[in-house]
């Protein structure tokens, strides 16, 4: 029995690579009753969890190429443990901490792309330019030449278009999503 100083806290943790899911696709913590001496810790606990699972997002995103396949799982586990600390935010009136996570997500078409949390509309075209560029940057071969773009599209464009501002239909979203490649006259995904 806790003393009159003493606060129980409920821990609930998991394991990234032997967690388990319930039917509707929850997690499954496991959970174990603390007694700890300081009122506050619990949620001193959660904020410093919060930023941790924020830092591993961050370097999950920076090396997504490398086991794109792993990176899709872990973003997904991730983010259904962002929510259950967004649900514990909420739940006990507690400010949550503003951190930016970066994202890049696409439709099938890649017609719309959520770009660190802002929905991009993309025209045929240019999703066309936007899917090559993600396609070889999942092959780990992210820079390609402006030619193997347009080729690529439509051979008969090679005299229509001499760059990629040229191409691409909205200049802003342009900049927001392509970036120029380390090699001379190569392009990327601004990622």
């Amino acid at each position: 029995m806790a003393s009159e100083n003493q606060h129980h806290y409920e821990v609930a943790s998991i394991k990234y690579l032997d967690h388990r899911s319930s039917e509707d696709g929850r997690l499954i913590y496991e959970n174990e009753l603390v007694v700890l001496d300081e009122l506050g810790l619990d949620l001193e606990n959660n904020l410093n969890s919060w930023k941790k699972i924020h830092k591993d997002w961050k370097n999950e995103y920076q090396n997504q190429f490398e086991f794109h396949e792993k990176y899709l799982a872990k973003k997904k586990f991730l983010n259904q443990v962002i929510g259950e600390f967004e649900l514990w935010f909420r739940t006990n009136r507690v400010k949550m901490p503003k951190l930016k996570r970066k994202e890049f997500e696409h439709t099938d078409e890649y017609r719309s792309i959520n770009l660190h949390g802002k929905t991009l509309s993309l025209t045929i075209k240019d999703a066309f330019i936007i899917k090559i560029l993600h396609e070889h940057a999942k092959r780990r071969t992210p820079e390609l030449g402006f030619n193997s773009i347009v080729t690529s599209y439509d051979e008969n464009f090679q005299v229509k278009y001499k760059n990629i501002k040229d191409m691409f239909s909205d200049d802003n979203i342009r900049k927001k999503l392509i970036a120029n490649g380390r090699s001379k006259g190569t392009l990327k995904l601004n990622l």
